[in-house]
């Protein structure tokens, strides 16, 4: 049994092994990189591993409320709150409800908006240049060895705006499918045309995004002198002066953050803001007298803003308990060899399908929760359970005996009458060494009812049943913690007190909430330990005996 958060990936689907693969051929150790749509340094991240492995780049994210991770986790790396476009100038930057969507382009906001599911949470005016300027400025006219791209929508007008007769990065990674709900998006023949045209060979695809190499220099699998060593020399030159001289940059996105505050009805400054008071009283003396006059006109600018007319924008923390989730069986179901037959109980909308593409998919449910249930506890709204494979009760499963290598059972066991029957079942249909993929909270509100049975399962429930019902446990990782499951309800409080309490909430109350998520999320960066007391739930890999 393990629980460890290991990983020797951080792409999405392996990108980052694939390019490190090209860089060893290429003898290129240490590749420098530019990674424009960074969204975090190390979830999704198609550099985290160069990072990692002594490679340092720049990289640019125009949300502000994401390029503080970059400031923290990646400060050897120049970091740059910017969006990247045609010209110099201001353009509007949509905030959607879920952050990796967000974008500068008025048609993606609103394609992703006709789904109910998503929502453009706040319009940021962002200040942006074009990709040549940045290379230009920061790194003396040399483009890094790869280039990362994931913008939503701008993708191609970035890509036509290199000027590849002076620099050009060697790799290029970008995204060339369409979003899609269902997992049938459409390619873009037009990025990977253009591509093509300048002169890269399309070395990998995996569906999501496309990996192109230089073709002259793949071809001869050998880069000149001045290519890599003296070109990598000026770039670490220049980011390590740019890294020296951080607190200058730093200062300059807390003015350019205050300007976006004042037209904006949300406060995204105040934890970068803490974070840059604490950095000026760090060693940097020989540098500080230069800042003083930036400092004190951010500070006049903080004082101006009337705090009871400010939305406060919360912190991380209690945010993330659907995204682990999804990524670990994302990551499970990509190690199913190709052709095995997976069976998904109680499936409901089946969005695990996407990630079955080459499994033989089953989709098995009760097919009676249609969005309302009984109107009380947290309801969906809607619930579109249409081309179900199997309409069955979970523990009466009309399939023969062993017919199926993988189940996968996610987020049903507290709407089970009896779960130790289902786990009976699994049993049954399951080949020996066929593995088992279970995920469950240890604690939730009421949802779903009138089918919600149970509230959770602890760890115990696991361990002690899996083996009476043939089971061997492969692992066991934990998702969140204490502080992170109360940080999740207090973000209900709003919510909860309007239905039960038709409490009218106030400035103040919504500043109290907001200081309480701030005390959770520094203690949550201190916790060790505090998911045995509580946390989101476990995720089990099984395996039958």
């Amino acid at each position: 049994m393990t629980n460890s958060n290991q990983k020797s990936s951080y792409s999405q689907s392996g990108e980052d092994l694939i390019i490190k693969f090209i860089f060893d051929a290429l003898g290129i150790n240490k590749p420098s990189y530019i990674d424009i749509g960074a969204y975090h340094p190390e979830i999704l991240s198609n550099t985290a591993l160069f990072y990692q492995n002594g490679s340092r780049g720049l990289n640019i994210e125009a949300n502000p409320q994401l390029i503080t991770n970059f400031i923290d986790l990646r400060n050897e790396d120049i970091n740059l709150n910017i969006g990247i476009g045609e010209t110099t100038e201001k353009l509007d930057f949509y905030v959607i409800s879920v952050p990796t969507l967000s974008t500068f382009s008025e048609t993606e906001a609103k394609l992703y908006t006709e789904n109910e599911k998503y929502k453009i949470e706040e319009t940021i005016p962002i200040e942006t240049y074009t990709v040549n300027h940045v290379i230009n400025h920061y790194l003396d006219g040399h483009f890094p060895d790869f280039l990362s791209l994931d913008v939503e929508g701008f993708d191609l007008l970035i890509l036509r705006s290199i000027d590849y007769e002076k620099s050009y990065p060697l790799v290029i990674c970008v995204e060339t499918i369409s979003f899609s709900e269902t997992g049938e998006g459409i390619k873009n023949l037009e990025i990977i045309n253009f591509l093509e045209s300048k002169g890269y060979l399309k070395y990998a695809d995996t569906y999501i995004n496309t990996i192109f190499v230089k073709a002259n220099v793949w071809l001869n699998q050998k880069i000149t002198n001045y290519d890599f060593d003296q070109k990598n020399k000026i770039i670490t030159h220049a980011i390590s002066h740019q890294v020296d001289h951080n607190l200058i940059y730093q200062l300059e996105l807390a003015k350019q953050q205050i300007t976006a505050m004042e037209s904006s009805k949300f406060w995204k400054l105040r934890k970068i803001w803490f974070k840059l008071k604490s950095f000026l009283k760090s060693d940097h003396n020989q540098e500080q007298d230069s800042f003083v006059k930036i400092e004190s006109q951010a500070s006049s600018k903080l004082e101006e803003v009337n705090l009871e007319q400010v939305n406060l924008i919360p912190v991380q923390v209690g945010t993330i308990n659907e995204q682990p989730r999804n990524q670990w069986i994302e990551k499970q179901l990509g190690q199913i060899p190709a052709g095995l037959r997976l069976l998904d109980a109680g499936c409901g909308e089946q969005q695990y399908r996407k990630f079955c593409q080459h499994l033989t998919y089953v989709g098995q449910d009760f097919d009676s929760y249609h969005g309302e249930g009984d109107l009380k506890g947290l309801q969906m709204g809607s619930w579109d359970q249409s081309n179900i494979d199997i309409i069955s009760d979970i523990t009466l499963i009309p399939q023969p005996d062993q017919s199926f290598d993988v189940i996968l059972c996610s987020e049903v066991f507290e709407h089970l009458p009896d779960p130790l029957s289902a786990l009976k079942e699994f049993e049954r249909l399951l080949i020996p060494g066929g593995k088992l993929i279970l995920t469950a909270p240890f604690c939730s509100l009421t949802h779903f009812s009138p089918y919600h049975f149970y509230s959770g399962f602890n760890r115990y429930f696991y361990e002690t049943n899996l083996s009476k019902y043939g089971f061997e446990i492969l692992e066991i990782d934990i998702n969140g913690n204490f502080f992170e499951y109360v940080a999740q309800e207090l973000r209900r409080v709003n919510y909860v007190g309007q239905r039960y309490a038709n409490y009218d909430f106030s400035d103040q109350d919504h500043s109290t909430i907001y200081q309480s998520l701030c005390l959770l999320d520094t203690i949550n960066q201190q916790q060790k330990d505090s998911e045995e007391l509580l946390c989101f739930g476990y995720h089990i890999l099984a395996v039958k005996k």
